[in-house]
């Protein structure tokens, strides 16, 4: 007979693959299995411990969920929901990697608390299982596609249901295959369109998928001085050993290469795809020394502009910079000035200075854009808790910012005054203005 655990020994999605579950995913369904939100079954994990970890390590934990790093709180994590369920869980986060490779900033962050999925993926997990799991590969920096599809991740946009009722906020599904609003299982009421794959997106996601994919037993190979070694072997085989042209192709600091190789120090995740993508290797194989060609192919640009956090100053020449800005000018949706520049791979001020006059005409129209989505949302907020206003008056209920919030199923942040927090505010302070005649 098994010795019991303290939780549920669910078991993690696509183990032993490149669709490993991510550790977030595998939390949320084991939360939704023991009818707890995340944050309460975290809290009842740190609770049961006695090992004096601060109590608000939950709420550290699902503001980010950066667990990736080598901290102390994710170790701690890892730790305790291994012995909760009896099972391995160490590749359910990049965490392996930590002592070769730095792990910061590897993480695509959503503040607003969208997720990201493949819909081909979640429509083929309800056929083998009831709740669909997140993928490890969706949640890191720089992937924007599914490699075992082509196709680009969706962006949730909320829930898609006609006139459907919406789940109270303290009851709502946390799980990133399941609606939080209506309860979804597959997110079945979106309808998300699904969009073909560049060969360049498919080339780091493929890259990276490979590294996820490694075994246990694999991944003990995962040394500094093996990385460095697999590092040197893409510049000799691809480069003829110059330093300079291999961080020229892959679009990084031309001194980063030789810093690597003469310095014991960690290396970017980012890079290295870069580095890996520019010289047709296989990053798999480059992470355990060696070198193993690939059919992949992508400009500096191209690779800077998916996965660097810096630019290259003399990329861009001041025609191309003004043709940019007028391109920008003509989109729809016109992006803010620090986005644009991001995007062609120049500084702000570089930008500005190139087209003074074009860079105040993009944020002005940017700046109008922004105001009238602001005021869409206003509006529909209005009518929304209007309607949630009238509704608990029928019921002889009680009117104030809660009960609003929690009868409406819309969430206004009360930490600074959004377009929702403003129309919640005038509902309460002068709801007349706003009734229609009867």
């Amino acid at each position: 007979m098994s010795p019991r655990t303290l939780l549920f020994p669910m078991a993690v999605g696509g183990l032993g693959t490149a669709q490993v579950e991510s550790l977030r995913s595998l939390v949320e369904r084991i939360s939704l299995a023991h009818h707890r939100t995340t944050r309460q079954l975290l809290s009842y994990l740190f609770r049961s411990s006695s090992d004096g970890m601060s109590a608000s390590a939950p709420s550290e934990i699902t503001r980010t969920w950066c667990v990736h790093t080598d901290s102390e709180l994710g170790r701690v994590l890892i730790h305790r929901l291994q012995v909760a369920t009896g099972q391995a869980l160490a590749t359910t986060t990049l965490a392996r990697f930590g002592g070769p490779l730095s792990l910061s900033n590897v993480i695509h962050l959503k503040k607003s608390g969208k997720v990201r999925y493949c819909p081909i993926c979640l429509e083929n997990d309800l056929l083998e299982q009831e709740i669909p799991y997140g993928r490890l590969l969706w949640e890191l920096r720089g992937v924007s596609c599914c490699p075992l599809h082509g196709v680009q991740l969706h962006s949730s946009t909320g829930c898609g249901g006609v006139g459907g009722k919406r789940i109270a906020l303290q009851s709502r599904p946390r799980a990133i295959g399941v609606c939080p609003d209506c309860g979804s299982v597959g997110r079945r009421c979106e309808t998300p369109i699904l969009i073909k794959a560049g060969s360049v997106d498919l080339a780091i996601a493929h890259s990276i998928s490979k590294v996820l994919a490694l075994s246990e037993e694999e991944c003990e190979l995962v040394t500094g001085p093996a990385v460095r070694e697999g590092i040197k072997a893409v510049v000799d085989c691809r480069f003829e050993g110059n330093t300079i042209a291999a961080a020229r192709a892959a679009g990084i600091g031309r001194g980063s290469i030789c810093t690597w190789l003469k310095k014991h120090t960690s290396v970017g995740l980012a890079p290295l795809v870069q580095l890996s993508i520019a010289g047709g290797a296989d990053l798999s194989a480059m992470l355990v020394g060696r070198f193993v060609s690939a059919d992949v192919h992508a400009t500096a640009v191209e690779l800077k502009n998916r996965l660097g956090r810096t630019y290259l100053r003399s990329s861009a020449t001041a025609d191309e910079m003004r043709q940019h800005l007028s391109n920008a000018l003509e989109c729809d949706e016109a992006p803010s000035f620090k986005r644009a520049a991001s995007a062609l791979g120049v500084s702000t001020e570089a930008l500005r200075a190139a087209a003074p006059v074009l860079a105040k005409a993009l944020a002005a129209k940017h700046r109008v854009q922004r105001e009238i989505r602001s005021g869409d949302a206003y509006s529909h907020a209005l009518s929304v808790y209007m309607q949630a206003r009238s509704a608990l008056l029928s019921r002889g209920k009680a009117v104030n910012q809660k009960s609003l919030q929690l009868h409406s199923g819309l969430k206004a942040s009360l930490g600074r005054h959004g377009p929702r927090y403003r129309a919640m505010h005038d509902v309460l302070s002068d709801p007349a203005r706003f009734e229609l005649p009867s």
